[in-house]
């Protein structure tokens, strides 16, 4: 009897399962892969974005100074900062100069929001306008105002008001410096916290 060259229906059948699962497998890996690398993608951008937004802060505060000697100018709360700086500005030739800037930064609908005023309108006792968005998917921002401590062998103790009620040489100070804890909602909906202690140079 002579047998018939060929693949039977079973055999064909075992083959195109074998295919199947190889390439749901190799699509599987590849699918893991990309959201992988759109995940680490999201992280990155997220981290330079609170790098470069909390680098900006700390340059002005290192060039913040004391208004008048009765009262700094400085007002600080948990969500919000108010203070006078130095600030680099360019002109319509692209040249540099220094001029003197009010600067707000107050969390708004969980976005940072940085507002500048310059010049004679930086000297308006109220700042009435409402910044830019300077940084999105804030979650939390919390501010503390470093003040001299009054324990001895205590460099600073922290404070989330800033003058505080009652202590009036504060009216009169910048703090030592201001801690930072800013928190962002990354597109998977997790938290992510950044801390930073910004000193200030000047007194």
């Amino acid at each position: 009897m002579n047998k018939k060259n060929g693949f039977t229906l079973i055999e064909l059948m075992l083959v195109s399962v074998i295919f199947s699962l190889l390439i749901l497998s190799i699509f599987s890996a590849f699918r893991t892969g990309l959201l992988s690398h759109e995940k680490i993608d999201a992280a990155a951008n997220l981290y330079q974005k609170a790098r470069l937004s909390l680098s900006l802060i700390e340059a002005e505060l290192k060039n913040a100074f004391v208004y008048a000697e009765s009262d700094s100018k400085f007002m600080g709360s948990p969500e919000s900062m108010d203070f006078f700086s130095i600030l680099d500005v360019y002109d319509k030739e692209g040249k540099i100069f220094s001029n003197i800037g009010r600067i707000r930064y107050k969390i708004l609908d969980h976005s940072l929001t940085r507002k500048v005023s310059q010049g004679i309108l930086a000297l308006k006792a109220v700042v009435e306008e409402e910044g830019e968005s300077f940084l999105s998917g804030v979650e939390k921002l919390s501010l503390q105002f470093a003040a001299p401590s009054t324990v001895p062998d205590k460099l600073c103790e922290w404070q989330d008001l800033w003058p505080k009620e009652g202590v009036a040489d504060q009216k009169k100070q910048l703090p030592i410096a201001v801690k930072i804890k800013l928190v962002l909602k990354q597109k998977d909906n997790s938290l992510v916290e950044f801390n930073k202690i910004m000193p200030f140079y000047a007194k």
